[in-house]
């Protein structure tokens, strides 16, 4: 009985700390000193990036629609304000609308203006205008039914990025002194 009372308080003593290694290990790591860039989801080459206005130039004569894998460079201009689960790359005035895959992570509500990489798949797809004004409240903006780019009322086709991974350059989580 008493073999049986220590190998089972040692199989619970091996789980835990199994258990505790492996949410460590998948926990997301602080900026270290010096390091400026906020890292999330899948790691990738920042330098195979392409500007997000040359990736939907090519997502116009893409066969299927969609171009998978790739790596885009834009502006953020906007950010979801409620949580962070979405935000808008710009590049020479062509913005897309960046999704992170399975909702897996979110971005910081205070990167509008950094300069952002993004790997994933760029692809159309079509939005009601209740999703639409949905997005434009997230947003912070009040909501409209119609764009310049697409005056219907009804729904937008627009390019928009699932990402997998991405980097927020020059953003540090530290606060700002005063």
């Amino acid at each position: 009985m008493t073999r049986q009372l220590i190998f089972f308080a040692l199989l619970i003593g091996w789980g835990w700390q199994t258990t505790s290694h492996a949410q460590h290990s998948q926990s997301t790591q602080p900026n270290t000193p010096g390091q400026t860039d906020y890292r999330a989801g899948v790691s990738f080459p920042e330098q195979a990036a392409m500007s997000i206005a040359d990736a939907v130039n090519r997502l116009k004569h893409a066969p299927n629609g969609r171009m998978e894998n790739i790596i885009v460079k834009g502006q953020v201009t906007a950010v979801c304000q409620k949580k962070g689960c979405w935000m808008i790359l710009e590049d020479r005035n062509v913005q897309v609308r960046v999704f992170f895959k399975d909702y897996a992570f979110f971005v910081p509500k205070d990167i509008a203006g950094k300069t952002a990489y993004a790997k994933g798949t760029l692809k159309w797809q079509t939005f009601s205008a209740s999703q639409i004004q949905h997005m434009q409240e997230e947003a912070g903006q009040q909501p409209s039914h119609t764009t310049t780019q697409n005056p219907s009322p009804e729904s937008q086709t627009l390019p928009v990025f699932v990402a997998e991974g991405v980097v927020i350059k020059d953003y540090s989580t530290q606060p700002n002194k005063q």
